[in-house]
């Protein structure tokens, strides 16, 4: 069995993230491969983005799309549905300047609260995801929808299984956020729901109440249960880390002991051991 490749978000032109220091922690842990998740108020050209990764011996092999009002595709407003769309496919063609082959994207924007549920939303999210998915396979990408917070389009994976199901395109998939999961169910519930439309993975932990973004083993997620669902749902993508805590606290954090378990969570995943 082919063991899952690590890999890590990155985060790139934002004030509280030191691009360089970050780039070097990823290399001390041996991760070699990230999701870029780029500030677009600036202006960042994605071919210069590649040059600066490939030289810190990095390459960007996926994207977390930017997301806003603007980048909603659950609007249920026609017009503003389509400009959203519009401004996901531009989201593509940066993945595609990078070097990336999947693009995470999010299904809505803010807390909704019972709106998650509204049939007009999940309806134009519907329609989003048709059109995400034909024009992912006109670049030859692959598109993942993230299951989000409680209260955020996304917080159900049925309805969101469900319309991944019904576009049923090797362009669309579900990308499983472990941490997210554990805010709205239990992670492995969750997880089973979107079952093998899991096409990319955040990996993260929290404590239940709040989207903390810790390395996995700091917070409740039982990572054993998790990583075997992985390998039981038939996972063979990225094993994404998605951490937001300082590269200091992860330094301090992340010893070879939690490294190591960190490499059996891997191989877990992988079904590699059981």
């Amino acid at each position: 069995m082919q063991r899952l490749r690590l890999a890590a978000a990155l985060g790139w032109g934002f004030p509280t993230w030191q691009e360089d220091d970050e780039a070097a922690l990823l290399g001390a842990f041996g991760i070699r491969h990230v999701q870029v998740f780029r500030n677009r108020e600036l202006a960042i050209d994605p071919a210069e983005l590649r040059r600066r990764l490939a030289d810190a011996g990095i390459e960007a092999t996926s994207f977390h799309a930017a997301f806003g009002r603007d980048l909603e595709p659950s609007n249920p407003d026609e017009p503003s549905r389509r400009h959203c769309v519009e401004g996901l496919a531009r989201e593509m063609d940066f993945c595609l300047g990078l070097g990336g082959s999947a693009i995470v994207i999010h299904p809505g924007e803010g807390n909704l609260g019972d709106q998650t549920r509204d049939a007009k939303r999940l309806a134009a999210l519907a329609a989003s995801a048709r059109e995400l998915a034909d024009l992912a396979a006109e670049r030859k990408l692959v598109a993942a929808m993230e299951n989000l917070q409680p209260g955020q389009m996304g917080d159900d994976m049925v309805a969101l299984r469900s319309i991944v199901d019904e576009v049923n395109s090797p362009h669309l998939g579900i990308n499983y956020d472990c941490g997210h999961a554990n805010l709205t169910a239990d992670p492995l519930t969750v997880l089973r729901q979107a079952g093998p439309r899991i096409v990319s993975t955040h990996i993260h932990d929290n404590h239940g109440a709040q989207d903390e973004h810790l390395a996995p083993g700091f917070g409740t997620i039982d990572m054993d249960a998790v990583c075997r669902g992985l390998a039981a749902v038939g996972y063979r993508g990225e094993f994404v880390l998605e951490l937001m805590e300082t590269t200091e606290a992860l330094r301090r954090k992340c010893d070879a002991v939690w490294v190591e378990k960190l490499n059996r969570w891997i191989d877990l995943a992988s079904g590699i051991i059981p």
